[in-house]
């Protein structure tokens, strides 16, 4: 059921691609005579119509692979991703890109800078009723007066940056990559449907959607069962395995994450960890500085990066001003 309802969002998101694409092909066809000009917000509208088809598409594809915790943090990651690295690159999106559109400086003249893609898109999540600044003239949304950007109708090359700041974007495209990567291989979990009910094990489908929620395990053929998966979220994937490592048919230990090592023991049965163990524990512990350091590596990074391009912006205005 769970794959059915993956494949039905995937299938949809296919579709509005396609009629989104198109849509911005012929924008792109009667924006041939107005280069240079800023681009409308139903224009505008259409190539977010497509970003957000290819952004679900990934979310369909990537995302649903693990807890719903997981799921979460990988879907910031592609939003963010998305958005923030086709900016930065490109001063575009896929669906700009199609419809011949580029987010440039006010000035029109530079690619984007890494503090300003960072404004523009913090604006572009909170102020979305910004987008009506742009109905009217100079048709800039509120994020874009919040960037010092403007869209506008363009299929020249942007003025490439200097070699050190590209060397440090592309670092932290290199670190963000690290980092997805890390999430979706962590987000790998145990599939509940790969399992077929024996004498040893018991199937349970509580919500009845076809997708077995626990697995009941008799290890020791004794008639009662020592361990038993849970999927918390009826994503497919199972979230918390529980012991019963004396068989009085109480829940003695606990494993959070699914990785075959205890994390804790469990003493008055609620299914909550009572008292932590290091050698189960220390993984989950691993998993976080990790998960961190990669965070504070990519933030450190294009700080760096944002600084030294506003060094070089400086130093090319005092050049013009004498």
């Amino acid at each position: 059921m769970f794959t059915m309802i993956v494949a039905m969002q995937l299938t949809t998101s296919i579709f509005f691609a396609i009629i989104w694409g198109i849509i911005a092909l012929l924008i792109r066809l009667r924006a041939k005579k107005k280069q240079g000009q800023p681009a409308g917000i139903w224009s505008r509208f259409v190539c977010l119509g497509f970003d957000l088809a290819v952004i679900y598409i990934l979310f369909s594809v990537l995302a649903y692979r693990g807890s719903l915790d997981n799921a979460t943090s990988l879907t910031s990651l592609i939003f963010f991703g998305y958005f923030f690295f086709f900016w930065l690159f490109f001063s575009s999106t896929p669906g700009k890109m199609i419809a011949g559109m580029k987010i440039v400086q006010k000035d029109g003249r530079k690619s984007l800078r890494v503090g300003q893609v960072a404004l523009r898109l913090l604006g572009y999540v909170l102020l979305i009723i910004g987008w009506l600044f742009a109905l009217r003239k100079p048709k800039r949304a509120l994020h874009d007066r919040f960037a010092g950007t403007k869209v506008v109708y363009n299929n020249e090359k942007i003025n490439e940056r200097d070699k050190k700041d590209k060397i440090l974007l592309l670092v932290s495209l290199g670190i963000f990559v690290v980092l997805f990567v890390s999430y979706f291989m962590h987000g790998l979990g145990e599939v509940t449907n790969k399992y077929k009910e024996t004498k040893n094990l018991k199937l349970v489908d509580i919500n009845r959607d076809g997708v077995s929620d626990i697995l009941m395990f008799d290890l020791d053929e004794n008639g009662k069962y020592e361990m038993v998966k849970y999927d918390v979220d009826y994503d497919g994937i199972v979230d918390r395995v529980l012991y019963d490592l004396n068989n009085d048919e109480r829940t003695d230990a606990v494993d959070l994450n699914n990785d075959g090592r205890i994390d804790g023991y469990d003493f008055n049965s609620d299914s909550k960890i009572d008292e932590k163990v290091f050698k189960g524990y220390k993984y989950i512990y691993l998993w976080k500085i990790w998960s961190a350091l990669l965070g504070l590596s990519l933030l450190t990074v294009l700080a760096i990066a944002g600084i030294l391009e506003r060094k070089n912006n400086k130093t090319v205005i005092n050049k013009v001003i004498k």
